[in-house]
């Protein structure tokens, strides 16, 4: 939007215009204080989110557009009435227990989150003679993201798809896509190689389809590289820039179609 300001000042100059741009930036939550009148004030659910530092822009954002998507849909009670964050995620307050376990099954949906659901004690109850509890998702998410390299067993693999239950990687070695339960993902004994991001870049310099090959130019060094054509598995064509990695010596191709400029 904007807004128009005008003004005198002082009475023997003339009146000054300035017109200026702004934005307004929305963010969606339910009122404590309806919270409190609606749901009597007490905590019945909480979310604890832990996250790659990587992710927690990304995070973000999800969270944003849920919270939009939940105000839209007239479905206030369903956002945490406090979010706290952390330096590797949130932890999330309701006062109404629906709002937990959609929001928790949200992010496994989306990013294909461990869930681990436990009971909190948070008083006693002498009347009832029985404790009162509280309901807490703890949602980790996977420490590595789509595109990432991994190293696991001491060979190379590419994460290539994180769905609901399973993440698919690909096994560079044995030149095959592997999926597993992302239960058994978290176990393994995975160190990151590489974000996306941070693969060298090259350039398509010519294909030998007769050949079986593909000559590549290192964009950082400006050296000649050589791989098989059956490294690539999406369409390729000359002066197209494609991403790789070097590991014991040997380039290996991103599997992933080059990211759209």
């Amino acid at each position: 939007g904007k807004f128009l300001l005008k003004g005198i000042p002082d009475l023997f100059l003339p009146e000054i215009s300035i017109e200026e741009d702004f934005s307004v930036y929305l963010k969606y939550r339910k009122c404590r204080a309806c919270q409190l009148i609606t749901n009597g004030g007490a905590v019945v659910a909480k979310v604890q989110i832990r996250c790659n530092k990587r992710q927690v822009e990304e995070i973000e954002t999800e969270l944003n557009s849920y919270y939009e998507n939940q105000t839209n849909s007239k479905n206030q009670n369903l956002l945490p009435s406090e979010e706290a964050k952390l330096k590797d995620g949130w932890d999330l307050s309701f006062f109404d227990s629906r709002g937990a376990p959609v929001i928790a099954h949200y992010l496994k949906n989306n990013f294909g989150a461990h869930i681990i659901k436990t009971k909190e004690i948070i008083t006693y109850n002498r009347t009832k003679n029985k404790n009162v509890t509280r309901t807490v998702f703890s949602v980790r998410l996977p420490e590595y993201l789509i595109g990432d390299i991994i190293l696991y067993e001491d060979r190379p693999f590419q994460i290539v798809q994180i769905s609901t239950i399973n993440t698919k990687i690909y096994d560079f070695t044995n030149k095959f896509i592997d999926s597993k339960p992302n239960e058994v993902i978290l176990t393994l004994n995975i160190t990151n190689m590489y974000s996306r991001g941070q693969l060298t870049k090259f350039q398509i310099i010519s294909i030998d389809h007769k050949g079986n090959s593909v000559q590549l130019m290192n964009l950082s060094t400006f050296d000649y590289e050589e791989v098989s054509l059956d490294s690539f598995k999406y369409e390729i064509k000359e002066g197209l820039e494609i991403a790789g990695f070097y590991w014991n010596d040997e380039l290996f191709i991103d599997q992933l179609p080059p990211l759209k400029k």
